[in-house]
């Protein structure tokens, strides 16, 4: 699988100044919040149902309260599939967040036989810390 990920200061193609919060000011709990998946960077439309002949599958979600340095990951995950053993981990990236990086984008490209139908997930962490799950479906 080949996996895309990108960490920035863009916020929906806007670049902006912010003042430096040292990372003990921080207010709560590190997380990703607006966490949206589709599957064409041009529509953006959020959805959580796939063709199987999708050619990627793209995962983007804002930073709240995360601390320089804090490593993000997201694990790709097919859940339960016929063709795969349950919780098979497909992919998994991680990257370490930067000084002004409010945004997280993963993304996993489609096989090269197609999406097998069935549940899967993405698992967003913080560090050692599992924050958040995104289930969604392949089906025809």
């Amino acid at each position: 699988m080949n996996a895309d990920v990108s960490v920035g200061a863009a916020v929906r193609g806007f670049a902006f100044a912010c003042c430096l919060v040292p990372a003990a000011a921080l207010a709560g709990e590190p997380g990703f919040v607006g966490v949206v998946l589709y599957d064409n960077a041009a529509e953006g439309v959020a959805r959580d149902v796939f063709a199987p002949d999708t050619a990627k599958i793209v995962l983007e979600a804002d930073l709240q309260d995360v601390p320089t340095g804090a490593r993000l990951s997201g694990v790709w995950i097919a859940t339960s599939t016929q063709v795969a053993p349950p919780d098979y981990e497909i992919d998994r990236t991680t990257l370490q967040a930067g000084l002004l990086s409010n945004h997280v984008k993963f993304a996993l490209n489609r096989p090269d036989a197609g999406w097998p139908s069935g549940q899967y997930r993405v698992e967003l962490w913080i560090d050692d810390r599992l924050v958040e799950t995104v289930p969604f479906t392949i089906a025809k």
